[in-house]
């Protein structure tokens, strides 16, 4: 993760449910992608969609 947190959505954009926020260091999936966002996984049942800028590859 590059910010500090990182708001995830319920889909790729910010127009939709905000449905929670991620901390720096937190581990997670890319999934896919769509245009400037990623649907991310978070452990086993959280998933949503961030802006590719809120995060970092490694």
């Amino acid at each position: 993760m590059i910010n500090q947190e990182a708001e995830v959505y319920s889909g790729p954009g910010t127009a939709y449910q905000h449905t929670f926020t991620l901390h720096e260091g937190t581990d997670l999936y890319l999934e896919r992608e769509r245009k400037d966002w990623y649907e991310v996984k978070v452990g086993v049942n959280l998933k949503g969609w961030m802006k590719k800028t809120a995060i970092g590859k490694l």
